[in-house]
Formats: structure tokens, sequence, C-alpha cells
């Protein structure tokens, strides 16, 4: 039988992550005024998620908009560094400059993810 590429557990641990991350912003984060936009991409974790793990080849690109953290935090963003965009930390990819939920992420041998916005491109 032929190994699957998809980790299956992984996917179950990034989708759970992911809506407790949405919980957190929903129902605390963006109520109390601590954060100023929350952008959910319920019904979408799954799918991006999956495909997040079969884009492997050095030559695969991706581009991420303002409902893909499913499919960064499954490429490998940290949680902490996708919770900091959303307070306009200067340890956020933008630098604090974006909404909160736009990223980037450089090659690491693999695939390359870039925003949606080109003007939010910075590299660590």
């Amino acid at each position: 039988m032929k190994e699957s590429p998809i980790d299956w557990q992984e996917v179950a641990r990034l989708v759970l992550l992911f809506r407790e991350m949405d919980l957190l912003e929903e129902e605390h984060l963006a109520p109390q005024g601590k954060i100023k936009y929350q952008f959910s991409a319920k019904g979408h974790e799954l799918s991006q998620i999956l495909i997040a793990q079969v884009l492997n080849h050095p030559h695969d690109g991706a581009t991420a908009y303002y409902r893909s953290r499913p499919f960064l935090l499954a490429r490998g963003l940290k949680p902490s560094v996708a919770l900091s965009a959303n307070f306009a930390l200067a340890s956020s990819p933008s630098q604090g400059r974006d909404t909160g939920v736009v990223y980037n992420l450089p090659n690491k041998d693999d695939l390359t993810v870039l925003p949606a916005s080109p003007s939010l491109i910075t590299f660590p």
C-alpha cells in the first residue's frame, strides 16, 4: 500500500489549533478591544491545511490572503507570531504594519509563501 503524503494527526492538530485561535480572538480579544480585526477562515481550514501539506517542492509557491492563517500554520507559521501580528507588535511578520492577518514565509527548502498584498512583504 502506498503511503499517503498527508499526516492526518498533524491535520487534526492544526485544525484544532486554528479553531482555538479563532475562538480566543472572537470571544475575548476582539470584544475587549485588544485587537482591531478578526477574520475567520472557518470552513476553509481543512482544505488549506491539506493543500499546505502537499505543496513541498522547491519550485512551489503560493500567495496568502487575509484568511489564510490555517494554510500558513500548516507551513510553519508559529501561533505566537500569528497572534503577535494581531497586536501590531514589532515581532509580527510585517513588524506591526498590517491588519494582523496577512503573512509571508520565506522559502525554507520548499514552498515560498507571499502575501496577496505585495506592500506587506517582509522577510526576517
